[in-house]
């Protein structure tokens, strides 16, 4: 694991020392004599090259807005062993640059997952009516065929969360945990960098 593990930290160090030795700053090109009233007068000349961008005076974040969304089947107690239940919640961004389009991208991931892989869905209220659309159809299955000892319990837990904000760089993460039958359930983590 070692023989991964520092070519793997050369590699990340190598890349901050170019992202801190990278700048927005003007420069200064030489020291041009001015003539003017009949005064010389010494005057540090500031240009900007192409390649630079003016440093951002807007954050991503700093203020984070909780969304919080739960839906049960027959109004049942969430984690308990015979309820079946979709929870979600994330954080939004109030403020900053680029808050509408992360705010979109965080809302698409979340909204957009369905659970029939027939479409994605448009609002995290319309996932989650699909979500227990789909267990009373699988228990009305499981009833008509005579399994209905074999029925259970679904569940379906997802939170997103800035993991990092530097005021430039902003890091999310989607955590998903499920069960809708089987073995086991689903556990799984997406990360997005904006």
């Amino acid at each position: 694991m070692a023989k991964y593990f520092y070519p793997f930290l050369a590699f990340v160090f190598s890349g901050l020392v170019i992202l801190s030795s990278c700048s927005t700053k003007d420069k200064t090109v030489g020291s041009t004599k001015l003539s003017g009233q009949g005064q010389d007068k010494d005057q540090n000349q500031k240009i900007q090259t192409e390649a630079e961008t003016p440093a951002r005076t807007e954050k991503p974040g700093g203020k984070y807005e909780l969304k919080n969304f739960q839906r049960t089947y027959n109004n049942c107690l969430p984690g308990s062993d015979s309820c079946t239940y979709i929870k979600i919640s994330y954080q939004l961004l109030n403020e900053g640059f680029q808050k509408d389009k992360i705010n979109k991208a965080i809302t698409d991931s979340i909204s957009g997952y369905s659970f029939t892989y027939e479409k994605p869905f448009k609002t995290v209220e319309e996932s989650m009516k699909s979500f227990i659309s789909e267990f009373e159809s699988y228990k009305k299955d499981m009833k008509s065929a005579g399994n209905a000892e074999y029925l259970m319990n679904w569940n379906f837990d997802e939170s997103g969360r800035v993991e990092f904000d530097n005021g430039n760089i902003l890091s999310y993460s989607i955590a998903t945990e499920s069960f809708t039958g089987g073995a086991h359930g689903s556990n799984y983590i997406n990360y997005y960098n904006f």
